[in-house]
């Protein structure tokens, strides 16, 4: 490992970003049939995953809860969905059977095309 010089701006800026770097595992793929279901989920909401923590405080023995830890939970809860709405890349699908609709033209005049997805597709997209 390299020794940081603490007199050198770039020295310690290398070592910094050294701590920052840190290795993940490479997460796997997604079958798109399963990726099809996933219109019918609500979204994250920090504010029901906070409730839900605290109406389940009775099973970790802890009852009541002082209000300052009721306020760590839920700032704990939006980190991690702030974290996964603003940091997150997800895998998606594209159901057979959407409209497709297209349009340009060439020398001989425009050209219009309509149709439909015959297969599964996928793509990128964010986590809301």
């Amino acid at each position: 490992m390299a020794k940081i010089d603490f007199c050198n701006i770039e020295s310690v800026m290398s070592g910094i970003k050294r701590c920052l770097l840190i290795p993940r595992p490479k997460v796997p793929r997604i079958p798109n049939k399963l990726l099809l279901f996933a219109k019918s989920r609500p979204g994250l909401s920090s504010s029901k995953i906070t409730a839900g923590i605290l109406s389940r405080r009775s099973e970790a023995g802890i009852n009541p809860l002082s209000p300052e830890m009721e306020k760590l939970i839920r700032i704990i809860v939006e980190e991690i969905v702030e974290g996964i709405t603003q940091d997150m890349r997800l895998q998606i699908s594209i159901t057979p059977g959407q409209s497709v609709t297209s349009s340009g033209s060439n020398a001989a005049g425009p050209l219009v095309a309509q149709g439909f997805t015959t297969s599964i597709g996928s793509g990128t997209g964010v986590a809301q």
